[in-house]
């Protein structure tokens, strides 16, 4: 869009959040493209910051809503697919969250179609006779690496790992502090997982069975989250 789209005026950019460049934010592309972000992402903080895009607070479980009811109107949504099996039905892959809402929505569906973007199950089939046009891409799929705890960090997720009970439901975020956290809970038992966000430091717990989720009053034996946040070893 930036690079070919000189012709373009007045357009809203409006994403939950992305990793990798957004030159639609950068200064530029002013006059062509305003961005909205719902979570503020390094790739936009700076444009957000200088008042030259805008940030929407509202819940995740909110903006699907937002999108149907029209009171957020998706006239195009640009999406990337898996490949599409032999009924032309493809999967929305890694990032399902607001995208079924606006795929449901929009009048028009770019996909890119991605051979390594993977199959998944759930509520994320895509038929590819909705879909405007197919673009073929051959990519990888950006990833953010797990952050490194500094000192501050690694002293704050001892006191924390202390007051966490042997049995504790956790809800968990990402960022050196909630990765410190978790690296210092390798000695707990039992642990139970009931989350916004998933990262690498979960799934090292299950993997050590320090989460089994045995004690969860709520769905007990699984681990139950919104969306993964995690590095290539995921």
């Amino acid at each position: 869009m930036v690079r070919c789209g000189k012709q373009l005026a007045d357009n809203e950019v409006v994403h939950h959040l992305t990793l990798g460049p957004a030159p639609y934010a950068d200064p530029a592309a002013g006059d062509r493209f305003r961005h909205n972000a719902f979570c503020i992402g390094p790739n936009v903080r700076a444009a957000v910051g200088e008042g030259r895009a805008d940030f929407t607070p509202v819940f995740l479980s909110e903006i699907p809503g937002l999108i149907r009811s029209g009171r957020l109107a998706i006239d195009a949504a640009l999406i990337q697919i898996s490949v599409p099996d032999e009924q032309g039905f493809a999967t929305l892959g890694v990032s399902v969250d607001v995208v079924r809402a606006a795929v449901d929505s929009a009048r028009v569906i770019l996909a890119e179609v991605n051979p390594r973007m993977p199959r998944t199950a759930g509520d994320t089939r895509v038929d590819v006779r909705r879909c405007t046009h197919l673009v073929p891409v051959d990519a990888l799929l950006p990833e953010r690496p797990p952050p490194v705890p500094d000192a501050i960090s690694i002293a704050i997720g001892a006191e924390v790992a202390d007051l966490v009970p042997d049995g504790a439901t956790l809800q968990v975020g990402i960022g050196a502090a909630p990765t410190a956290i978790l690296e210092a809970l390798t000695r707990h038992h039992d642990l139970g997982i009931h989350t916004e966000l998933l990262s690498d430091g979960v799934m090292k717990l299950v993997q050590a069975r320090v989460v089994t989720g045995r004690r969860k009053s709520l769905l007990p034996g699984k681990v139950v989250a919104s969306f993964v946040m995690g590095s290539q070893s995921l």
